[in-house]
């Protein structure tokens, strides 16, 4: 009798965090991504260039530490012409 092997890939559960773009609902997504991250899921944040800068060392350390986040930044507001 043989033996068949089948292998199983699993694909990495995926979550988008999209913060309202003041300060004090800023930090809390950004914590709650980062847990996510921190245990298998793969993040993007989604963010405006001068929120980006309140929590990008930290989103760049976890990184690199091996974990699956990242930033994407949208300039707001958007030019449309």
């Amino acid at each position: 009798m043989e033996n068949f092997a089948v292998e199983v890939q699993a694909e990495m559960l995926k979550a988008i965090f999209l913060p309202f773009i003041s300060t004090s609902h800023l930090i809390p997504v950004v914590d709650t991504a980062r847990l996510f991250a921190m245990h298998g899921v793969d993040v993007t944040i989604i963010t405006t260039p001068a929120n980006a800068t309140i929590f990008q060392t930290s989103i760049d350390r976890d990184s690199a530490r091996g974990h699956s986040i990242r930033t994407r930044v949208v300039k707001f507001p958007l030019e449309l012409w």
